[in-house]
């Protein structure tokens, strides 16, 4: 499911987690995903009326797709910081793909510019950037599949090497490759 996993390390052992996760039907509806995430970062649950005024359509490559940032008003457990994510959803034919940034509240607002350059220098299938999606199908399920082949970790700056038909990007500067997790 996890194709890639990236860390971002900052001052004072600040940290964030940076994820590309490829999924077929079980991706789940925006609500879903989004109640997840706010859950991730100690925010409550919200109705499905709510998601339009939470989520902003973003470039994901040639496509356009829904990014969520959610963050969270107080720590998760106590001695821990404030969490804070971006989460942005590409339907790409049979899979559903999740851009993610997860982490110290600060550390991930100072990566914004640098996920909104990744997740912009990704490319989906043909060359020129393939089909057209539109973002209002973004977060919905997308039809089964079997998820990719997981791409060779990149050094920054280096463009990701994936399978046929899955994405590709390009990774930014002191994003650090880590092997991908049991998920």
């Amino acid at each position: 499911m996890r194709m890639a996993t990236y860390g971002v390390t900052g001052s004072g052992g600040r940290s964030a987690d940076v994820s590309v996760v490829a999924l077929g039907r079980e991706a789940g509806s925006a609500l879903d995903n989004v109640n997840r995430w706010r859950k991730e970062v100690g925010l409550a649950p919200i109705q499905e009326d709510q998601i339009p005024t939470l989520s902003q359509v973003v470039k994901i490559g040639a496509h356009d797709g829904i990014m969520y940032e959610l963050v969270g008003e107080k720590p998760v457990t106590e001695g821990t910081p404030v969490l804070r994510t971006l989460a942005a959803v590409l339907p790409a034919g049979e899979m559903t793909v999740f851009f993610k940034i997860k982490g110290e509240s600060a550390l991930v607002a100072e990566n914004k510019p640098k996920f909104l350059a990744w997740i912009k220098s990704v490319r989906v299938g043909e060359p020129d950037g393939g089909s057209t999606d539109r973002a209002e199908s973004a977060g919905k399920a997308a039809p089964a599949s079997t998820a990719p082949a997981a791409p060779a970790a990149p050094s920054a700056g280096a463009p990701a090497a994936t399978s046929p038909g899955s994405p590709a990007w390009t990774v930014p500067p002191g994003w650090q490759s880590r092997p991908a997790s049991s998920m």
